[in-house]
């Protein structure tokens, strides 16, 4: 006859207690994990308010004399654009003065991504198609177009590291999550333009909730407008427009009411 080893009371009770404490600590550690990870994404996200940027669009808008505001209000509605005519020879100082505008900067932080540029040897950024997109954003004003030009090589090296500084972005450059996000349509260019010529990029539906992360819907834009939009030189002097159909999911998850980590 086998005798069954039987588990005494205290046994069991400390198996369990063993058990509670283990959860517990691993509770704790995800608990951790998470208020890191909402830090973080905070610090690089911050919760947009509304009611604020109300008020800075209002108040620039105001300082605006009733000239500026008529031309804006055309331009917006595709009556006119402020594209500054071309030639030549406009061009070719308007280059030479962006190349010295960029030599005489001399914060490094601005230059980050420019230096980690000419170290490699990038003949992208200083070719002549990729700095006009510059200096037509902002109407051939030189030293706008210069500090527009640093900034977006420092957001593209963050976003896509170096290949950015080297080459026009290419599908193949985002990742598995980024191409989901795409072929779902959340983002897409309208196969028409408005009655200026320009370009409609439609944000639609729930722009994916809280199911991509807002890292996602950020990289899948940047391709759109830096592979796509910006090669149009219509795009380029004239500027795109913007169109939101969005639900009230997409407008949560915008404000990121909710963490994208914490939705299944």
């Amino acid at each position: 006859m086998i005798k069954t080893a039987k588990s005494s009371p205290n046994a069991k009770n400390v198996v369990d207690e063993k058990e509670t404490e283990a959860k517990a600590d691993t509770k704790n550690v995800v608990d951790e994990e998470t208020e890191a990870k909402a830090d973080t994404y905070e610090k690089e996200y911050p919760k947009l308010e509304v009611e604020k940027l109300e008020q800075i669009r209002a108040k620039e808008y105001s300082e605006k004399s009733n000239d500026e505001r008529e031309s804006l209000l055309n331009e917006l509605h595709g009556v006119s654009s402020r594209a500054v005519p071309e030639n030549p020879e406009m061009i070719h100082a308007a280059l030479l003065l962006f190349q010295l505008e960029l030599d005489k900067c001399s914060l490094e932080h601005e230059k980050r991504a420019y230096l980690r540029a000419c170290s490699m040897k990038s003949t992208y950024v200083h070719s002549v198609g990729f700095r006009l997109k510059f200096l037509r954003a902002e109407f051939f004003h030189v030293q706008n177009a210069t500090l527009r030009y640093l900034q977006n090589l420092n957001y593209m090296l963050d976003k896509f590291g170096e290949i950015a500084l080297m080459r026009q972005l290419y599908m193949s450059d985002l990742n598995n999550e980024d191409i989901r996000f795409l072929k779902k349509g959340y983002m897409q260019i309208l196969p028409f333009r408005d009655r200026a010529g320009r370009r409609i990029l439609a944000s639609l539906g729930s722009l994916g909730g809280f199911e991509y992360s807002m890292e996602t819907k950020e990289r899948v834009a940047i391709y759109i407008c830096h592979a796509i939009l910006s090669e149009d030189v219509v795009s380029q002097r004239k500027g795109a427009v913007m169109l939101g159909l969005l639900n009230e999911e997409a407008i949560e998850s915008i404000r990121m009411i909710k963490m994208p980590w914490c939705c299944s």
